[in-house]
């Protein structure tokens, strides 16, 4: 974990979710099973869209660790196509800029408005807060040449879901939702002046338009 105050600002996108949560900010390089994710940490440093997918295996054994479920399985469609895959557009192979992703406390309401094909009757129980779990908020910036810059942003949630039939492979598993594919606006990638630079430079750094700023750890 960093030493020092980040100089990344929190995404007014997670601002708005988070409402009064003060991130601590742990660099994606820094991630190691001896260290679970929870909520209220800020994964920074994000380089590649498959990067989700490493920091989603950290999240699914977090929170099998913070209830002690030794045999707290994931559904077979997390291990199948991990969170990587539906972040990344059709066709993407570009870049990810300032890619972050944004722990939150599990939420039965956020589930119930980013997943609508969620069936609450295959449920042994109902799905409240206190359902073991966590809310995650994917983020950067995508940049492909030719294309553009655009701003890419999907909520999910991992909770343990209790199976009210025999039928399903396990009883107690590791669930994921996932909000519906967001369209994406492009717009065209800067270029430093050559009165500036001394040389045509296409794209730069991005800052968060937003006041707060991620809390180093004490």
């Amino acid at each position: 974990m960093q030493n020092v105050m980040s100089e990344f600002c929190i995404p007014p996108e997670v601002t708005a979710l988070a409402g009064d949560i003060e991130f601590v900010v742990r660099p994606f390089d820094s991630l190691n099973p001896q260290q679970p994710l929870q909520a209220g940490q800020f994964i920074e440093g994000c380089q590649a869209l498959d990067n989700f997918a490493v920091v989603e295996h950290h999240l699914c054994q977090s929170i099998a660790l913070a209830r002690s479920l030794s045999t707290f399985e994931r559904e077979p469609a997390i291990a199948r196509t991990p969170i990587s895959a539906h972040l990344r557009p059709p066709g993407f192979n570009g870049r990810l800029l300032n890619g972050y992703v944004a722990i939150l406390p599990f939420s039965a309401q956020r589930v119930a408005a980013i997943d609508i094909r969620r069936q609450p009757d295959v449920e042994s129980g109902k799905l409240t807060d206190d359902r073991v779990g966590l809310h995650v908020m994917y983020g950067g910036i995508l940049r492909k040449t030719g294309k553009g810059m655009a701003t890419l942003t999907r909520e999910a949630a991992y909770y343990r879901k209790l199976y009210a039939n025999n039928k399903s492979p396990t009883r107690d598993a590791l669930a994921r939702s996932i909000q519906p594919k967001q369209a994406l606006s492009w717009s065209p990638i800067p270029v430093k002046s050559t009165e500036e630079t001394g040389t045509a430079t296409p794209g730069h750094s991005i800052g968060w338009a937003s006041s707060r700023r991620a809390t180093p750890p004490r």
